[in-house]
């Protein structure tokens, strides 16, 4: 305030070239006081990926089946591209007696996956039996891509004879104005799987590399920080109706009345 009021009687009573003196240096001794401007944080580029899960609500027993998995990003900006898209499943492989390995499974066994009808490379991971035999029992993996910013793999866990199936998708990168991918999975249901007792697959997604090209997990840019959370979906085992062909055996002796059956012929049983 004291510059101030010298700068006001200077106008007043001196030479404007000693106001214009006493003017810079009043800017001088504020800028002493008042802080620097903060640069503007250049915002990071947040790729934001999302799983979604087509599969019938009924599979028969015993029968091979395929379900479609979605990939997409679903940013609202189009810079926001993520770098080496990965889609994690969990197949209930124990089904609803498998017990974690201490009875035999029947549940769900992955075969293969495709997009456009080119095989995917993938990686199965089956849980291990961390705690020891038993019911409840859980084991963990390690991600075959993901580190934390440790470098430490991500672990996935899981029921004890189930498995974690890794699907790497044929894209290098993937941007938010490009049409989803849907991949094809093919499974089989076991002919053991319990009637009426669903069965619930899980699927997720991310970036493998992030927001950028590079493997730079030590460096704010994780890949395991774009997965998403696990979508599940459910599968309910079931008889179809259909024919059981069963052939009789011919007889050496004949047999007449009423209901008899021809030697030779063959019997038809429905099943429902």
């Amino acid at each position: 305030m004291g510059l101030l009021r010298l700068l006001l009687q200077a106008v007043k009573r001196t030479s404007l070239r000693r106001a214009m003196f006493l003017g810079a240096a009043l800017a001088s001794s504020t800028s002493l006081v008042l802080p620097p401007p903060l640069a503007q944080a250049r915002p990071r580029l947040a790729p934001v990926p999302s799983v979604s899960i087509g599969v019938a609500s009924q599979i028969p027993l015993g029968e091979s089946f395929s379900f479609t998995v979605t990939f997409d990003n679903t940013s609202g900006n189009p810079s926001d591209v993520g770098y080496g898209p990965i889609l994690d499943l969990i197949l209930p492989v124990n089904g609803a007696d498998g017990n974690a390995g201490a009875d035999t499974p029947d549940g769900i066994t992955f075969t293969g996956a495709t997009y456009l009808g080119v095989p995917l490379t993938t990686s199965v991971l089956p849980f291990p039996d961390a705690d020891g035999p038993g019911p409840g029992t859980t084991g963990c993996v390690d991600h075959p891509y993901y580190r934390n910013t440790s470098g430490v793999r991500l672990q996935v866990c899981g029921t004890a004879g189930d498995a974690l199936v890794v699907l790497e998708l044929p894209f290098g990168s993937f941007a938010p104005d490009q049409p989803p991918i849907t991949v094809s999975v093919q499974a089989d249901l076991s002919n053991l799987a319990d009637l009426g007792t669903p069965l619930t697959l899980r699927a997720r997604g991310g970036f493998r590399f992030g927001a950028d090209p590079l493997d730079n997990w030590c460096c704010g840019d994780s890949g395991d920080l774009t997965l998403t959370g696990f979508v599940p979906a459910t599968v309910t085992p079931m008889r179809v109706a259909g024919v059981l062909v069963a052939a009789s055996r011919s007889s050496a002796k004949t047999v007449s009345g009423p209901g008899a059956t021809a030697p030779g012929t063959r019997k038809k049983a429905r099943f429902a």
